[in-house]
């Protein structure tokens, strides 16, 4: 549960950390044949010391960090779980501050613990969250058992909707104006077992795209096989092409 830019920040420091370690013992290696005195070689080992010490304090300066984030995430988070599920099997990989709209947002990444099909492209379940408040913008489930089954009717795909949008979003489902019901498809990589290697598979739902004119913006659910919601997406501006950042789409976030 940290952000990826802290990730590196902290992998960099252990990376430089490490270099400075392992060039001071290769110097005292170096000088510790006699051709410097024992007073050099425990210099050289005091510096080592220190640089413990340095590395300790540096990690605590990041646990604190990373606590201080996830008390400002917490409660975006516990609003989220109260209307939405998260999967079996699944656990919190990524927070990001990012921006969408021009509005702070938190964006959560939740990856299958097991460490099947994770990273971008991958399974997953996401969703991004208003940190102003509170208010989910959307998420996505893109797991691989949504890649067989029976996409549910059009007249099926809109009740659906209407009870998700009533859960999450009350009062939306009246505000919106039905574009159209259509068959939609997204595309992830999972690890083909039998070869050992990366396959693409097609995840399919039936999307009930809407237009809200009183913010002309659009909304849409996305409804899978068994009668799973598998996205849902709200205020997207769109002019001559989708304008609002795509923090759920791995797709945009790999060309990014």
């Amino acid at each position: 549960m940290k952000f990826e830019k802290m990730k590196n920040k902290r992998r960099f420091i252990i990376l430089l950390s490490t270099v400075t370690v392992l060039g001071l013992m290769s110097f005292g290696m170096v000088y510790g044949k006699g051709s410097v005195s024992n007073q050099k070689k425990n210099e050289v080992f005091g510096n080592m010391e220190n640089l413990t010490e340095i590395n300790m304090e540096l990690d605590k300066v990041n646990m604190e960090q990373e606590e201080k984030v996830e008390k400002e995430y917490s409660k975006a988070l516990e609003r989220a779980l109260e209307l939405l599920s998260i999967p079996e099997g699944y656990t919190l990989k990524d927070v990001q501050s990012q921006k969408q709209n021009k509005a702070d947002v938190w964006v959560f990444r939740y990856e299958k613990a097991s460490g099947q099909n994770n990273g971008l492209n991958g399974e997953h379940y996401s969703f991004v969250v208003d940190k102003n408040n509170n208010k989910i913008l959307g998420f996505t489930w893109m797991d691989e058992k949504f890649s067989t089954g029976e996409l549910p009717s059009k007249e099926e795909t809109k009740a659906i909707a209407k009870a998700f949008l009533d859960k999450v979003e009350p009062g939306m489902f009246a505000k919106l104006k039905n574009l159209w019901i259509d068959k939609h498809d997204e595309v992830i990589a999972v690890k083909d077992e039998k070869y050992n290697e990366s396959v693409n598979l097609t995840i399919s739902g039936m999307k009930y795209k809407c237009y809200l004119a009183e913010q002309d913006n659009y909304a849409w659910v996305i409804v899978g096989p068994g009668g799973n919601v598998i996205t849902f997406e709200q205020g997207i501006i769109w002019n001559n092409g989708r304008v609002t950042e795509k923090w759920l789409h791995d797709s945009w976030l790999k060309n990014k």
